[in-house]
């Protein structure tokens, strides 16, 4: 393959800064590159394992969740006010429950194949201090939060659980606003959309239909309040639970129960003249009855060499035909959050076009994937095609 010439000002730009640029996948379409030494060719060390640079965890988490920018602290903000916190704790003395959620009004609407919700939630805080409590929403991304009309401050753990964390300040009876968006899976005919809830005591959903539509929750298909050919609207005690999966059917009759698993994935790729060091973060959100095992293909090309998850008891592979399938066995079924993070190295001519490797989660109701590619300095890549590929930025 014959190296295109750049012009003098971009070249200098990526030798200045290491190239960055981060893609949203929609179905794991492998985007080819080709990776080009920007001077003379760099010797390559003897021992490549010397060399290898695995791209930090940190980095890949941010690109998992789907809040809208802006909404959501930073790390640091985060770490900050816990410590903020258990410092007005410890002065505060003994106080198990300095603030309490006494309810959850939640109103959902349907958009463009996604389920986008809006929630009140009510607390009460004991003190005028730093407080901070947890709401383990799950599958939901963020999109605007205010808490008494002002901007709220939110953040998300940095466990498997990724659960929302709301900051508050003052005494008293607060309200919290929410926008909350999940996908809604298409099956057939059917749109699904699983997400999980804080354990309110007191809550509601509510939901309209258009005509000739029914609503299925968990395993029940809800009493239609209105006629067939007009539109309907739902109202749903959601109180207490934790979970909650909603089918939107044209056809009444009892679902089977069965295992929703959705995931979302961010890949980091370090790319070197000879060779690319590959790293994947799979979230793994599972509604419905627990699953003990997961499999995940991955193109040939590429050599894992390490697989991390908690509760895993070991993982396997098999050889398809230009593929390879890794089959991850647990100790125990779960039905929660989970986290697995794949390492793996694939080698690469430089001049010569290569894709990045995909990663597929097999069975997956839906999968979001997104790739953050990193190069040495003095190494200028080239995006040469990109199929079902929204570009995010580079610098």
């Amino acid at each position: 393959m014959r190296a295109r010439s750049f012009p003098a000002d971009f070249v200098d730009m990526l030798l200045r800064l290491s190239i960055s640029f981060c893609l949203f996948l929609g179905f794991l379409a492998p985007p080819p590159a080709a990776a080009q030494p920007g001077g003379s060719p760099r010797p390559v060390s003897a021992s490549r394992h010397e060399t290898r640079v695995y791209v930090p965890s940190e980095e890949l988490g941010t690109l998992l969740e789907r809040d809208a920018h802006g909404v959501l602290m930073t790390r640091a903000e985060y770490d900050a006010l816990v410590a903020e916190a258990d410092r007005a704790r410890s002065a505060a003395g003994h106080s198990p429950r300095p603030i309490v959620v006494s309810s959850a009004e939640y109103s959902a609407e349907i958009a463009n194949e996604q389920l986008v919700i809006n929630a009140v939630v009510s607390f009460d805080q004991s003190r005028a201090a730093p407080e901070s409590v947890e709401l383990p929403f799950r599958n939901l991304a963020v999109e605007g939060a205010s808490l008494d009309d002002e901007p709220a401050e939110l953040a998300r753990t940095a466990d498997d659980r990724r659960a929302v964390v709301l900051f508050s300040h003052r005494a008293g009876r607060h309200t919290l606003k929410l926008t909350l968006s999940t996908p809604l899976v298409r099956t057939g005919s059917d749109l699904v959309a699983s997400l999980g809830l804080p354990p309110v005591g007191s809550g509601t959903l509510t939901l309209e239909l258009p005509p000739r539509k029914d609503l299925q929750a968990g395993e029940s298909l809800l009493e239609r309040p209105a006629p067939v050919e007009q539109p309907a609207r739902y109202s749903l005690a959601v109180g207490g639970q934790r979970e909650l999966t909603l089918r939107i059917t044209d056809r009444r009759e009892e679902q089977s129960a069965a295992s929703l698993v959705f995931a979302a994935t961010a890949i980091g790729l370090h790319v070197a003249p000879e060779e690319q060091t590959w790293k994947a973060v799979t979230s793994l959100t599972v509604f419905g009855r627990p699953i003990d095992g997961i499999a995940v293909r991955v193109p040939a090309s590429l050599q894992i060499v390490s697989v991390e998850s908690i509760g895993l008891e070991r993982w396997e592979i098999a050889a398809e035909e230009s593929d390879v399938l890794l089959r991850l066995t647990y100790r125990q079924p779960f039905s929660e959050s989970r986290l697995i993070v794949f390492q793996g190295v694939t080698s690469s001519v430089a001049g010569q076009p290569w894709s990045v490797p995909r990663l597929q989660v097999v069975n997956a109701a839906a999968h979001q994937v997104g790739v953050l590619v990193q190069s040495q300095p003095g190494l200028r890549l080239q995006q040469n095609e990109a199929t079902s590929v929204r570009r995010i930025g580079a610098s």
